[in-house]
This record gives structure tokens, sequence and C-alpha cells, in this order.
């Protein structure tokens, strides 16, 4: 049965560490600016808690669940996810009461939502935000089958996204998948941010493991947000506590926008909106459950 992890605070490496060993950055990205800019990926981190002797090879994370959720905070204190919100945050994660799971393999469909169901309810109104990792997905086809299974809930579904964020149409090879999770109640519906190690996938989304992060929590601090078709109000990463005073945090979302404008570089900018969750390829229709809240399952 899945459970909270409780990573603890070293590790991973962090600027101010000088007795550990290096992380590489291999993962170089040409900025808008005309700059390159390098980030860390999996081989990275695997290399690292190698040589900094937590694992002897890679099959030694898969029992790690503290490890993978560290990786995954550490990936996002980087940088490369463009928010700069999520990047303060991930780096106090206690303080952010940001929390994190692991689901590290492969189980059938009615366990996957049980083990979800509980790690929501368990931390529902009581956290900001909540990370659920999936090590096992690394294929396209694991995708499919991770949203397939958590829509056969109730409490999930998933929106069908048709334009890009000016009202344009999105292409005819891609399908942008908004899963959405309903809170007790039915009166809130939790926007989910997906990451996944795919090319297919916008570039400030691909993490080193596939990983689902919501609110599950009620309480909203953006309040332009109107009833969407199911009637309920959505809630999203963006009603996260900021830390910050109300200056520092509309100076920190002028410079998230440019931030992402200027690692996307005009690549995939439409899928890497808070209301999406994946992007997949036009192949992943056949097998793709049908979109909508309580559509038939």
């Amino acid at each position: 049965m899945a459970s909270l992890d409780e990573p603890s605070g070293d590790s991973v490496p962090s600027r101010e560490s000088t007795s550990k060993p290096r992380l590489l950055k291999s993962v170089p990205r040409s900025l808008a600016d005309g700059k390159v800019r390098s980030f860390p990926g999996y081989d990275d981190y695997v290399q690292w808690l190698i040589e900094d002797g937590q694992i002897e090879s890679p099959d030694d994370l898969a029992a790690r669940s503290d490890l993978v959720s560290n990786i995954l905070y550490n990936w996002i204190s980087q940088g490369q996810s463009s928010c700069l919100f999520a990047s303060s945050l991930a780096k106090k994660f206690d303080r952010a009461n940001w929390k994190s799971a692991c689901i590290p393999g492969r189980v059938n469909s009615q366990l996957l939502r049980r083990d979800v169901a509980n790690l929501l309810d368990a931390v529902e109104d009581s956290t900001e935000a909540i990370q659920i990792i999936f090590p096992y997905v690394d294929s396209l086809e694991c995708l499919i089958e991770l949203i397939n299974d958590l829509c056969e809930s109730e409490r999930w579904w998933w929106e069908k996204i048709t334009e890009d964020q000016d009202g344009n149409p999105t292409a005819e090879d891609e399908i942008i998948v908004g899963l959405r999770y309903v809170l007790l109640g039915e009166q809130h519906e939790s926007w989910t941010l997906g990451f996944a190690p795919f090319d297919f996938m916008p570039f400030t989304r691909q993490a080193p493991h596939t990983a689902l992060v919501l609110r599950a929590n009620s309480h909203k601090r953006v309040s332009k947000d109107v009833p969407g078709p199911n009637g309920m109000l959505a809630v999203h990463l963006a009603d996260m506590d900021s830390l910050l005073t109300t200056v520092a945090h509309k100076n920190m979302t002028k410079e998230t926008n440019k931030n992402k404008g200027r690692i996307l570089n005009g690549e995939m900018a439409h899928a890497a909106r808070g209301r999406v969750t994946f992007r997949l390829p036009a192949s992943a229709a056949p097998s793709l459950c049908s979109p909508g809240w309580l559509a038939e399952k």
C-alpha cells in the first residue's frame, strides 16, 4: 500500500553542499534569448546517488521511495519547470506543506485507484499540494493505462482541451489531456499538473519520473475562477501559499511568465499551461478512455 513519504533534507544535492558529489546537468536547452542553459536529467540523479553511496545501481532506486520523492523536489527546484514559485517552494517542501508519495510498481487498476484515493483522502484540506510519483510509467502505453485506470473512478475525469491559449484549434497530431480530481463534496475539482520523461511532452514537463502534482485542498487564493461546466470551482497549484508578501508574489508572477517564455522558446506553450496535465500523440486516441466527468466507464 502506498503511503506518504518522508524524504530527508540531505538525500539530494544542494547548492550549499560542499562534501557531496557534484550533480551533473546533462540536459541542454536553447533559450529564447539565445543562451543555453542545462538541467539535470534522470541519469544525472542516478549517477549522483551512486557516487554518494546511497544506491549501487539504478535498480535500487525502485525500492527507495524517499529518494524518488527527493529527485522530483530537486528537479523542480532546478528550474526546468519554469515556474519560479514551484522552484522556490520545492526547496522548502516541508515548510510549504507540499507532500509526496510514490507508487513504485504496476498494480491492478482497482489497487491503483484505492491507493491514490487513500493518499488524497489523507491529505485533503490539510496540505498545500501533493505529488504522486509513478516510476513504472516509462512508456506511452503505461501513461495511457494510468489515465484510464484513474478515470474508472468517479473522482477522476479528463477534459479534452481543443484550443490553445489564443483560442486557436490544437493540432490534429496531438491530444491535450486535462486530468481533473473531484474533491469530497463535489464542489471543487483540482486541475492536475502532469510530468513525464517523454519528448512528446513540453520541455518544462519532462521530469525524471512520471508524476501528478495537485492541490487536494478547497481553500482558494485565486478568486477570479468561476464554476466550470460541471458546476465545480477549479482549484489548482496557483492557490498554494507562496510564502511571499503581496508585492513579492506579484513580481514573481511577472518573472515566471517571462521565464516560461524563455525556456519554452515557442515550443508547445499551449500544452504547458496550468490546465493541462499531459500532451499525448494522436495515436493514443483509440486506447484512451472517453473524456468528461461520469463518462461511460
